[in-house]
């Protein structure tokens, strides 16, 4: 049976904010950078968990 991780809206978006800011950027740059493919294999990683 797999496992099932519950998380609130809250917990998501704490999440999101630690992970941005391990990156050194907001999200609509992050954004931008995938778009556009100049993510490095570390940001891309965790843009992931991001979205």
């Amino acid at each position: 049976m797999p496992a099932v991780i519950r998380r609130t809206r809250k917990q998501l978006e704490n999440q999101r904010s630690r992970l941005l800011e391990e990156i050194r950027m907001d999200y609509e740059e992050l954004r931008e950078r995938a778009a556009s493919y100049t993510l490095s294999m570390n940001e891309l990683g965790r843009f992931v968990w991001i979205i």
